[in-house]
């Protein structure tokens, strides 16, 4: 299974987490005991124009 997420920022993330419907997911999947979980997050820049596009 492979989760996407976008945020607006730190805070909206930790919002995020914080909804009873997270908490429902979390504790489905823990049920569900996956042999590996692997969490990134990556912090993206301002949206700029392609270098040379037209």
């Amino acid at each position: 299974m492979r989760v996407r997420e976008w945020w607006k920022d730190e805070q909206a993330l930790k919002d995020h987490f914080a909804t009873p419907h997270m908490a429902a997911f979390l504790k489905g999947l823990r049920d569900l005991r996956p042999k590996s979980v692997a969490v990134k997050c990556y912090e993206l820049g301002p949206e700029q124009k392609m270098p040379n596009a037209a």
